[in-house]
């Protein structure tokens, strides 16, 4: 044994220990997507899940490796059968893009409080404060700094 230490990557963090039982966690900004670490999970290759996504051709896995690469966003049949392939919801598997959705929402509800709060009725006065309100909510739950 050349290294008695281990290095243990997990989806959250990186930690180097000499135990391979204790594992720390480091909070970190999510990634765009975890296509690849779900691929590698299962043990397929690009070329079977592009195969598994539909697509045509000798190059099957070069979509699928821009997919995991972030050089594009995948349509949303493919994210849905990107879900059906790894067993995982699509906010899980686009973790930082369905985080980024999630600001956006509820940082244009804010906006729209402003405007349509005061001659709402009651479930919509509540559904738009909500969605507001989630944009303080999740923003300390997914930025470490």
């Amino acid at each position: 044994m050349a290294n008695p230490h281990v290095c243990l990557i997990f989806r959250s963090s990186i930690k180097v220990t000499p135990e391979p039982t204790s594992v720390h966690f480091i909070p970190m900004k999510s990634l765009p997507n975890y296509l690849q670490a779900q691929r590698k999970r299962l043990a397929l290759s690009q070329e079977e899940v592009g195969f598994l996504l539909g697509l045509n051709g000798m190059n099957k896995g070069d979509k699928v490796c821009r997919d995991e690469t972030f050089a594009r966003e995948p349509s949303l049949l493919d994210a849905l059968a990107y879900e059906v392939i790894y067993g995982r919801p699509v906010r899980e598997l686009f973790a930082g893009l369905h985080h980024q959705a999630q600001q956006r929402v509820a940082e244009r509800a804010k906006v729209l409080s402003f405007r349509k709060v005061r001659n709402a009725d009651a479930p919509r006065k509540q559904t738009i404060i909500q969605l507001a309100e989630s944009a303080s909510v999740n923003h300390k739950h997914h930025d470490p700094q």
